[in-house]
C-alpha cells in the first residue's frame, strides 16, 4: 500500500494493529484513531517506513483506554534478522505523535521510535500509567524539541539506556514530581541537547547511571535530590558546566558521604573552565561538602567553584 496517504478508524472492534500492517506507505500523511475501546496494542514495524514523501504528516491514537503495549521498533526500519544489520526501507519520517488519553499505556518501547529524525513532537497527555521509557525508545530523535513526563509522573520508575541519546535538539525534559523514578540507566540522554536537569522534585530517585548526561554540552543546571545515592562513572561529564552561569545544586541535608561517586563523574576532556561551576547545598556547614566535591585530583575536578547553602 505504499500510495495509502490517510487511516481513519473508529471502528470499535479493532484490537490490534499488527506487525508490518502499515510498512512502507510512504505516503501515509495522517492517521487517525479515537476511541478505540479494545485497541490494546500496535504491533513491531507497524508504522515503519512511512510519511516518506509527505512535507506534514501527524499520527493521533488518541482516547484508547485499553492500549498497554507500544511495541518495540512500532516506527522504526525493518529489519531482516537473517541478514542483519541489512535493512528494509527506514525509520517513519512521521513529525508528531499523540497519544493522548491512552490511560493503560505501559511503556515506550524498546527502540520505538529509534532513528525517527522528522520527530519533532510526542504528545503523552493522559497516559497516566508509562512506568517505563525503554532503551533506545528515541535514540536519534535529532529534531524532537521537548518531552514532559507530568502526565506520568506517578507511574513512571525507569528511564532505559540510551532512551534519549542523540536527540541533539532535545533542550526541555519536565521531570517535575517524577516521585517513583528511580533510576536514569547508562547514556539515558548522552549527547542530547538538554539545558537542565531539574531532578529535585524526583524525591525516590536513586541512581543517574555512566555517561547518563555526558556530552550535554547545553547543560548548565543540575538539580539533584537528596534520595540520590550513585552518580555513574563520567554521568555529568563534558557538560556546560564549564560555561558562566552553570549551577550544581544538592538536596543533601548532611555532606553526601553516601553519595558513590568517581573522580570521573563530572570530568571535563581536554576542557578549562572560565568560571565553575557554582555548587549549593542543603546543609549548615560547607566544609564538609567542599572536602567531598575536592576529593578528586587536580586534574579531575574542573567545577570546584564556591560552597552556598539553598
Amino acid at each position: 500500500m505504499p500510495f495509502l496517504n490517510g487511516l481513519i478508524s473508529d471502528n470499535d472492534a479493532l484490537t490490534s494493529l499488527g506487525n508490518l500492517i502499515l510498512f512502507s506507505c510512504w505516503e501515509l500523511a495522517t492517521v487517525t484513531i479515537d476511541s478505540n475501546t479494545l485497541l490494546a496494542s500496535i504491533g513491531n514495524y507497524a508504522f515503519s517506513d512511512t510519511a516518506k514523501n509527505t512535507t506534514t504528516s501527524t499520527y493521533s491514537i488518541t482516547n484508547c483506554p485499553a492500549l498497554t503495549t507500544l511495541s518495540a521498533s512500532a516506527f522504526t526500519a525493518y529489519t531482516d534478522s537473517s541478514s542483519y544489520p541489512y535493512y528494509y526501507g527506514e525509520s517513519s519520517k512521521v513529525q508528531q505523535v499523540k497519544l493522548t488519553n491512552c490511560s493503560a499505556l505501559e511503556e515506550i518501547g524498546v527502540r520505538t521510535f529509534y532513528g525517527c529524525d522528522n520527530l519533532a513532537s510526542i504528545d503523552l497527555t493522559g497516559c497516566s500509567s508509562i512506568a517505563n521509557i525503554n532503551s533506545s525508545a528515541f535514540y536519534g530523535c535529532t529534531e524532537l524539541t521537548s518531552i514532559t513526563f507530568v502526565p506520568c509522573k506517578t507511574a513512571l520508575k525507569t528511564i532505559e539506556a540510551s532512551a534519549f541519546e542523540n536527540c541533539t535538539k532535545l533542550a526541555t525534559v519536565d521531570f517535575t514530581d517524577c516521585t517513583i523514578l528511580t533510576d536514569i540507566k547508562q547514556q539515558a540522554f548522552y549527547k542530547s541537547g538538554i539545558t537542565a536537569a531539574n531532578l529535585a522534585t524526583c524525591t525516590t530517585l536513586a541512581r543517574i547511571e555512566i555517561a547518563a548526561f555526558q556530552y550535554c554540552d547545553k547543560l548548565q543546571l543540575i538539580d539533584l535530590p537528596g534520595s540520590l545515592i550513585n552518580i555513574g562513572d563520567v554521568a555529568f561529564a563534558n557538560t556546560g558546566l564549564n560555561t558562566s552561569g552553570s549551577v550544581v545544586k544538592l538536596h543533601h541535608t548532611i555532606a553526601p558521604a553516601g553519595i558513590t561517586v568517581t573522580e570521573w563523574t563530572f570530568f571535563a576532556m581536554h576542557s578549562t573552565p572560565t568560571e565553575p561551576a557554582k555548587i549549593y547545598f542543603s546543609g549548615g556547614d560547607s566544609s564538609p561538602f567542599a572536602a567531598w566535591w575536592n576529593g578528586y585530583t587536580n586534574w579531575t575536578k574542573p567545577y570546584s567553584g564556591s560552597y552556598d547553602p539553598l
